[in-house]
C-alpha cells in the first residue's frame, strides 16, 4: 500500500528471515514507512535519483537489502526491492518512521 497524501507505505510479507536469529520465520509481517521529508526513487542500475519517487513506487516481491544510517541532520533510509514486474529499484527516505510489525 503507498499513501502518497499522507506519505506513507505498507509492505506485507507471508514470512521474513531474522537477520539476527538466522534463521525463516513463517508468519505474516508488515514493514511501515512513514511520515518522511524527502523520498526519492530510481532503478537500481541507473546512477541519477528522482524526487518523484512515485515511478518507482510497486509491488514488492522481495526486499533485497536496507540500510539505516543516522547523522546531525536525521535519519536516512535506503532500500532496493524487487518488485512483481521484475523492475530492481532503490528507495531513499530522509527521516522516515520505520515500524516492523509481526503478526499473530
Amino acid at each position: 500500500m503507498y499513501d502518497s497524501d499522507n506519505d506513507e507505505i505498507e509492505i506485507s510479507f507471508d514470512s521474513y528471515y531474522s537477520k539476527d536469529e538466522k534463521v525463516f520465520i513463517e508468519k505474516k509481517c508488515t514493514l511501515i514507512i512513514e511520515g518522511w521529508t524527502v523520498a526519492k526513487g530510481k532503478l537500481s542500475k541507473d546512477s541519477r535519483w528522482s524526487s518523484c519517487i512515485d515511478r518507482f513506487i510497486g509491488v514488492v516481491d522481495m526486499i533485497l537489502n536496507i540500510e539505516e544510517s543516522e547523522d546531525v541532520n536525521g535519519s536516512c533510509l535506503l532500500m532496493t526491492v524487487m518488485t512483481n514486474d521484475d523492475r530492481y529499484v532503490d528507495w531513499y527516505f530522509e527521516n522516515a518512521k520505520i515500524k516492523f510489525v509481526v503478526n499473530d
